[in-house]
């Protein structure tokens, strides 16, 4: 398995603060971080501790670990895994930085922010091609990931502010993330959808976290 240094740090945002880390220095493990990431939301931890949101940003160079990152640019889902919205953070051609939510082809016509989605504290309102799933997600942010912005298949709407998923009291954690958040190591099992770019079907997701599931056990096991 091919080596490297890591390239992004992820947050895990939950009710009861954040869990920030270094993404996997073997990018095979990669999809199926994102996989796990994006599709535990909604969901217990299992220290009764929601899963609210996952964000991704470039780690700058020569940044060790463990030292707070403020990034500029980043890419984040927020909601459940079967109803989520997809927030990019990006530095425009004219130097400003905007926030945009991401949508299906035809989103930016819709003109009515009509979707409610609500999170632990707060809720954000979207509209209706907006409103998405975990398995297109991991599309997204595979391809953010890879290449630093959205693919083109998909628009974008500019909004103002960011959800604001936490209370202001939730307090942030170090990187210390649990173990299966941080080694999801798993294949890139990619199906087309349709008008959209490749997504991932549910059996290939649930299959990415019992592989994710079984690794994690490993290097537990490894470890002890």
């Amino acid at each position: 398995m091919s080596r490297r240094q890591p390239t992004h740090e992820k947050i895990v945002g939950t009710n009861r603060g954040e869990i920030i880390s270094w993404m996997s220095e073997f990018p095979q493990e990669i999809p199926g971080q994102l996989a796990a990431g994006l599709s535990r939301l909604g969901k217990d931890g299992g220290f009764n501790d929601i899963h609210v949101y996952y964000r991704i940003y470039q780690i700058p160079p020569g940044t060790v670990q463990g030292r707070e990152i403020d990034p500029q640019e980043w890419i984040e889902a927020a909601g459940t895994a079967d109803r989520l919205t997809v927030e990019v953070k990006r530095r425009d051609a004219d130097g400003v930085h905007r926030l945009y939510t991401v949508g299906r082809p035809g989103a930016a016509n819709e003109g009515q922010t009509s979707e409610t989605l609500r999170f632990t504290f707060t809720e954000a309102h979207v509209c209706p091609s907006e409103v998405l799933t975990a398995a297109e997600a991991i599309g997204i942010f595979q391809h953010y990931y890879d290449h630093h912005q959205i693919p083109v298949d998909w628009e974008l709407r500019e909004t103002e502010s960011a959800v604001s998923i936490l209370a202001p009291e939730a307090a942030t954690t170090s990187s210390a993330a649990p173990a299966s958040a941080m080694s999801a190591g798993v294949s890139n099992d990619r199906l087309s959808t349709p008008g959209a770019i490749a997504g991932y079907s549910d059996s290939a997701i649930q299959g990415q976290l019992a592989k994710a599931e079984e690794q994690d056990a490993q290097r537990r096991a490894d470890n002890t």
